[in-house]
């Protein structure tokens, strides 16, 4: 991520991952949260993720 902050400075481009590095959770800080917060009975479905537009190709 921070290579990516680093490429969008340098081509002028806004960098959204500086905001997201301090803002989001990772995924296994999310899979930590909802399973330390889960009951027996409880489901989850996860709504957001990110994917990288690489990712996607």
């Amino acid at each position: 991520m921070r290579e990516r902050i680093a490429e969008k400075k340098a081509n002028g481009e806004f960098a959204y991952e500086k905001r997201v590095i301090h803002e989001h959770l990772s995924m296994e800080q999310a899979n930590n949260f909802v399973y330390k917060n889960m009951s027996p009975h409880s489901q989850y479905i996860f709504l957001h993720g990110h994917a990288d537009s690489e990712e996607q190709e």
